[in-house]
């Protein structure tokens, strides 16, 4: 019942949410280093959108949990390229649109990680017959993602499908109608006051100033976006070793690039993009420390920066979440109406009148809310 269910809900957030501080971590090891994925773990766990969501009985935590974890199975294909990787990515890219179905564009990232481990096949001096077992190899393991993909999707969702059976993959024509009316309330056409707030806002950068200054602070905020741009300038260089953060920066591009300039932009949608922005910034904070070499000027404010961006982000977190830590304003009035008021307000009622009925009720509840 609705006196249970969302303590539930809010409990499998926060485990979520807690589940996707490890994915970062785990992804920040396997691109740069243990440094880089305690400190990216870090930022992200203090990221107040996460925290405000861990909180709350909705889908979104979930769905970036599932989300971060597909990154990091993408990322575990392009760099070791082992089959369970193809399939354990299927398995949380499924679980993921089956939570929000406007995760689709994770299906790149796959696709972009087997095309990295095929580069070696485009050599020509490479003999055919190992070009062709190094497509094919991959090629297998899309099909493997894919597959698991959709058995996972067809579970997790059963409303998308006709049945009767587990094999009746027609779509259901019910789905289809609410997905086709769901899109059409986000679009701006629906004359209906809740899409009133989004008159006169800029597309992406109304997206993002509630990122930086908001769901992230300022000093996150500032630091991931700086250093995606600077993944993005060493990618367009071609440095050397500029491909390991490819998957973060092109998600980032994709994912914000997409959805930034939709005209229902809540902050809550992007919350799938801070994982891979914590990383970027705790890879760049980490890069300037080792690029500042011997010279202990440059060390010091290298390492200034990393414990600035750092503790304002902490500090952030717990003028944040204050808001949890005190008993909710409606709450506090109904406490202090039961020590100050109700003895009193039960003298004065007379009859079987709606207040007398309503008080009574409350009573026999006990539920100050």
């Amino acid at each position: 019942g609705y006196n249970g269910v969302h303590l539930v809900w809010r409990a499998l957030s926060a485990l979520a949410e807690m589940a996707a501080v490890v994915a970062v971590f785990l992804i920040g090891l396997r691109l740069a280093g243990r440094w880089v994925g305690l400190l990216a773990a870090a930022l992200y766990a203090a990221a107040v959108l996460s925290i405000q969501l861990s909180h709350f009985g909705t889908v979104d935590a979930m769905a970036s949990a599932f989300a971060t974890f597909a990154l990091l199975f993408a990322v575990r294909v392009q760099f070791e390229g082992r089959w369970t990787d193809y399939a354990l990515f299927g398995l949380m890219f499924g679980a993921a649109l089956a939570s929000r179905i406007n995760l689709a564009p994770l299906a790149g990232l796959i696709v972009l990680a087997a095309g990295l481990r095929a580069l070696p096949a485009l050599d020509r001096a490479l003999a055919w017959g190992e070009r062709e077992r190094a497509l094919l190899r991959e090629a297998a393991g899309l099909v493997i993602a894919g597959v698991v993909t959709l058995i996972v999707f067809r579970l997790a969702n059963p409303y998308t499908f006709m049945g009767p059976g587990i094999l009746g993959l027609s779509l259901n024509p019910r789905w289809v109608a609410d997905l086709n009316q769901a899109r059409y309330l986000v679009s701006g056409q629906a004359e209906m006051p809740p899409n009133w707030q989004w008159v006169g806002r800029t597309p992406y950068l109304f997206a993002w100033n509630n990122m930086v200054l908001w769901g992230m602070g300022a000093a996150l905020g500032l630091a991931g976006w700086l250093g995606w741009l600077w993944a993005g300038a060493r990618l367009v260089r071609g440095l050397s070793g500029a491909l390991a953060l490819l998957l973060p920066f092109v998600w980032v591009l994709v994912y914000f690039g997409w959805l930034g300039a939709n005209w229902v932009a809540s902050m809550r949608y992007f919350l799938p993009l801070y994982p891979a922005l914590a990383l970027l910034a705790a890879w760049a904070l980490v890069e300037l420390v080792k690029r500042a070499g011997r010279s202990r000027l440059r060390r010091g404010l290298a390492l200034a920066l990393l414990a600035s961006v750092t503790g304002f982000t902490l500090l952030w977190a717990v003028m944040f979440t204050s808001i949890y830590r005190q008993q909710l304003t409606r709450v506090q009035a109904s406490h202090w109406f039961w020590e100050n008021v109700s003895g009193d307000f039960s003298m004065r009622v007379e009859g079987p009148s709606v207040n007398a009925v309503s008080y009574t009720h409350l009573r026999a509840h006990e539920t100050p809310e």
